[in-house]
């Protein structure tokens, strides 16, 4: 297909795998598009403000894995939700992911990656505006965020992230709010900014920085078995340009154990 388009109130299903392609762009802005145990390549960009699910209630219980892969970039704007599930290991790769509900009026957009599924971002990741992006399978490329607004949310739920940052001079800038729970490992190869709200939750999760660390909002740890290992780095020695570890922050919540 050169291109595709679904317009509101319509809807587009394979409930048998199938292999989908759109040479150019695709805009989804109808009711529904359920890729269920198939695969769906866009060589151009794909526009969603509707709904693009891997779970089909009407599909096989049984089957291959949903893949859907955008070469370039995915643009989830103001009523748009992308759920992968089903009942194998689906995944979404696209090349840049820009979730984004600023200056719209309908619900804020969403995108759900839960467990056994993964999403990967190769080039860039902005997460701007109103909106949420939930994991608890496996997120590769949160090093590439760009962007990350105040409204925005990010949970990670139960799972392991490496990031490398390759933005905003090494460092991953959480401008919005992070949940970060039930036994999640996040480890950043770099430096570590927040500036809005940064909470992790419901034990055993760690957070490891081997870079600087700088927070300018509301950082706790709230449960029992959660670590952060927050190396602090500020200033220069003088004529040598090299950081000078003024500080090292260890924190843990342990356990509470009555007299």
């Amino acid at each position: 297909m050169n291109s595709l388009s679904i317009t509101n109130n319509s809807s587009l299903e394979t409930l048998q795998p199938e292999n989908l392609t759109v040479d150019t762009n695709f805009q989804n802005a109808g009711q529904s598009l359920f890729v269920s145990a198939s695969n769906l390549l866009v060589k151009g960009n794909l526009s969603n403000t509707g709904s693009l699910e891997t779970y089909n209630a009407n599909a096989p219980t049984t089957g291959p894995a949903a893949h859907i892969t955008v070469d370039g970039t995915l643009t989830n704007s103001s009523n748009g939700n992308v759920t992968l599930g089903g009942y194998a290991p689906d995944t979404l790769t696209v090349g840049t992911l820009v979730n984004d509900g600023a200056g719209n009026s309908g619900l804020p957009p969403s995108l759900s990656i839960p467990t056994g599924a993964t999403l990967t971002v190769k080039n860039q990741l902005d997460l701007e505006g109103k909106g949420s992006l939930y994991v608890a399978g496996t997120l590769n490329g949160l090093g590439n965020l760009n962007q990350f607004t105040n409204q925005e949310e990010l949970t990670l739920s139960g799972t392991s992230v490496l990031a490398t940052p390759v933005f905003n001079g090494n460092t991953l800038q959480l401008g919005g709010s992070v949940f970060q729970q039930n036994g999640t490992s996040l480890t950043v190869n770099g430096n570590l900014s927040t500036s809005d709200f940064y909470q992790i939750s419901g034990g055993n999760n760690k957070l490891n920085v081997s870079g600087a660390f700088s927070n300018s909002g509301q950082f706790s740890l709230q449960s029992a078995g959660d670590t952060a290992n927050l190396l602090a780095k500020i200033g220069v020695e003088r004529d040598r340009l090299k950081p000078i570890v003024l500080w090292e922050i260890k924190l843990a919540v342990a356990p509470f154990r009555s007299p």
